[in-house]
């Protein structure tokens, strides 16, 4: 399908794209402005540039199939002035509106029109445990700002023609580098993370990997329509959430924040944060939707638990060329950085495969020291996985992903890892690391692109 998909430079929308193109899709990006697409983006997309809160699309938009729509202004970023409020109301209802009214000059209807909403749709309960059964999707709607908020989101999303409509009301996201856990890791990780109030209020959640794989089985699924909440099925409580990232992440969180500092601090906006929402995925389930993290716990260790590094780059060559060239380790000295001296000492076997150890000897700062990995899985054509033995970090798991897109491949990189020396180590060294590692790959990236050379990027229309 070709797909326009609204909020695709942010912490969902990245991923999202690298799943729609390696499911074989067609995309564009519609952006707010020329410059809101990081520096690092090289996915095979169009864009198109139009802030629908400002005016009304001067784009003919008849060649899209679907729409996905994930644009709004963040919630949480600051305290809710009425200048604000009124910022968040536009880049949802108003902007919404204008999309719908842009496709509504179509021939005809577009096949499948998916908007995000919140959870935000429904009344808060001060009462956490006597919100026993949860909020289905025939719940009704809240009075309280966020609420007004979503349903003028809805209805706007419901103007737009089209033979299916989805909407699906998005809990607290959880994934690494981004949504809730931006904010909440540094702080815990320091050890000054806690509690909020009497941590009673419950919090209704969904990893960043769920809420994209229901996107993806939304939009080829003709059977899906209507509402979904989009939300693990176990939501928990904010002291079960507290104390499940502090053991994740193996510190103590012993600092409440009283109800009254919060309101002291944010104002209205600290409603979302002391009340309770308990939100189940009564249509996902009924849909059959298994959910890669359905417990806090494995989805706190994947978002949390180590720092994270992704990557993707799209290359114009087909995928068997670019593989092979990865899968050769000899090739890793022309892609590091010269600055490290970069050098292989020894390969345990004549051709990769599991179980391949490689010896490297290599310079930090100056400080020369040996680094050798594991070949801990190995599919070819598809990835391939390589894990420090010994080194100069605590933790490092590597996972290169190789995907047939059309027009060539798109390769991402998954880099976890972790500085030694613990606590420490994370108070004295982690920014000077993560700025080494973000260094080392974008190095990689300029000469990666140097090497397969007629790169096809974006295609601006």
């Amino acid at each position: 399908m070709k797909i326009l998909i609204t909020g695709a430079t942010g912490f969902i929308g990245r991923t999202l794209c690298t799943r729609l193109l390696c499911d074989g899709h067609d995309l564009t990006l519609l952006l707010r402005r020329p410059t809101s697409l990081p520096g690092d983006w090289s996915l095979p997309c169009q864009t198109l540039i139009w802030d629908p809160t400002q005016n009304d699309c001067p784009h003919a938009l008849d060649a899209f199939d679907a729409v996905v729509h994930l644009m709004g202004e963040s919630v949480a970023d600051s305290a809710w002035t009425p200048e604000r409020k009124e910022r968040i109301r536009q880049s949802r209802g108003l902007a919404t509106r204008r999309l719908a009214k842009a496709l509504a000059q179509r021939q005809k209807p577009v096949s499948c029109f998916l908007s995000a909403s919140a959870i935000g749709y429904y009344p808060y309960d001060e009462k956490p445990y006597e919100q026993a059964s949860g909020f289905a999707e025939d719940s009704p709607a809240g009075s309280h700002f966020l609420a007004e908020v979503c349903k003028e989101w809805e209805a706007a999303a419901h103007e737009a023609p089209a033979e299916r409509h989805i909407v699906l009301r998005v809990g607290v996201v959880l994934g690494p580098n981004g949504g809730a856990m931006k904010r909440l890791r540094p702080l815990f990780a320091a050890g000054v993370g806690g509690r909020l109030a009497d941590g009673q209020q419950i919090m209704s959640w969904i990893h960043r990997d769920d809420l994209v794989e229901i996107i993806g089985t939304a939009l080829k699924n003709k059977s899906w329509e209507g509402t979904y909440n989009a939300v693990s099925p176990h939501p928990v409580s904010n002291r079960e959430f507290t104390s499940t990232l502090a053991r994740v992440l193996h510190r103590p969180a012993v600092f409440p924040v009283p109800a009254v500092v919060l309101k002291a601090a944010l104002g209205e906006m600290s409603q979302i944060l002391l009340n309770s929402q308990k939100v189940l995925p009564k249509r996902l389930q009924e849909q059959g939707f298994v959910f890669r993290f359905p417990r806090l716990d494995a989805a706190l260790e994947d978002a949390a638990a180590l720092h994270r590094l992704e990557t993707h780059q799209f290359l114009a060559q087909p995928l068997p060329e670019v593989f092979n060239f990865f899968c050769d380790p000899r090739n890793l000295e022309r892609i590091t950085p010269a600055t490290l001296n970069f050098k292989i000492e020894s390969i345990s076997s004549p051709s990769i495969n599991v179980g391949t150890t490689i010896t490297y000897r290599l310079k930090l700062h100056g400080v020369p020291f040996r680094w050798k990995t594991l070949i801990k899985e190995w599919e070819p054509g598809r990835y391939f996985i390589d894990t420090q033995e010994k080194g100069p970090y605590a933790v490092w798991h590597h996972t290169h992903r190789f995907h047939a897109v059309t027009g060539g491949t798109l390769m991402t990189d998954d880099v976890k890892y972790q500085v030694p020396l613990g606590w420490l180590g994370e108070s004295a060294g982690l920014r000077i690391v993560r700025n080494e590692v973000r260094k080392i790959f974008q190095y990689r990236r300029q000469v990666i692109g140097q090497i397969f050379p007629h790169k096809v990027g974006l295609r601006p229309s």
